[in-house]
């Protein structure tokens, strides 16, 4: 378990501020739903690091992958430079 939990916790960095982008930047429906769709593949990936296979998580780690580019994309599409750039004018 300790070995799961120092893989978590180091190779998720992008994970980690990309959840900071989304909660401070981008507070959207999808941005979010993104968000817990990458949780609850932490938790396959759990499995597939329990269960001791390879191909499953060579799957699940695809997924995550495509999760968070697509959310790092949501982050950098979204208007939040303007927002904080003309706030005063509003």
């Amino acid at each position: 378990m300790r070995r799961y939990v120092n893989n978590v916790s180091y190779s998720q960095l992008f994970f980690f501020l990309a959840a900071i982008c989304v909660h401070v930047l981008t507070p959207g429906i999808f941005a979010t739903i993104l968000l817990y769709l990458y949780m609850f593949s932490q938790i396959a990936q759990a499995v597939a690091f329990a269960l001791e296979n390879k191909s499953f998580s060579t799957v699940v780690h695809v997924l995550q992958s495509l999760l968070l580019f697509i959310l790092y994309i949501v982050i950098m599409a979204d208007d939040w430079c303007g927002f904080f750039l003309y706030r005063i004018y509003t």
